[in-house]
């Protein structure tokens, strides 16, 4: 099996540059992080795929299709406002492959979904899952440990010879 905490390491240095400062939240790219860590590039196109077949095939089934990055159900990317419909479009393809729509889409269902209350791996897999299953509540949780040191990190090294006051690490 796959070590998560290498998988993390390599998504934050490809994707955690992608956004400013201020809109980092650790437990959003944890959560996008873990989703990748459990679906390859190679599973999404075939989700892709089966998107455009299921569409052809029984319409009202498509909706129910986990799709991108964030891995949201398609119902929940309509509902969300990021797509129009549940019909496979060219627009609606590259959306689904921007890590940034992603973030944005995530980050909207979590707190839709959770609210103010403080997050936690438990809250986030129950959610985002539908049910608490521990390994993925560990990953999640490794995930988000090891996002927060790469922040903190960061922001070490963006402080270090600046006059500015030094930003507090999200996590």
């Amino acid at each position: 099996m796959a070590d998560p905490i290498r998988h993390t390491t390599q998504f934050f240095r490809r994707f955690g540059w992608a956004l400013p400062p201020s809109d980092e939240n650790p437990w959003v790219l944890a959560t996008l992080a873990t989703e990748t860590f459990f679906r390859s590039p190679t599973w999404r196109f075939a989700e892709y795929v089966t998107w455009i077949l299921i569409s052809i095939i029984r319409p009202a089934r498509a909706a129910h299709l986990s799709l991108g990055i964030a891995q949201l159900q398609l119902q929940h990317w309509v509902m969300l406002g990021f797509l129009p419909d549940h019909r496979p479009r060219l627009k609606s393809f590259l959306l689904l492959t921007s890590f940034g729509e992603n973030y944005r889409a995530a980050n909207a269902f979590l707190r839709t979904n959770l609210g103010a209350t403080p997050w936690s791996a438990t809250r986030i897999a129950a959610c985002y899952v539908g049910e608490v299953r521990n390994y993925h509540v560990n990953v999640l949780g490794l995930a988000h440990n090891t996002i927060c040191q790469s922040l903190k990190l960061r922001l070490t090294r963006r402080s270090k010879g600046s006059h500015e006051s030094s930003r507090r690490p999200p996590c």
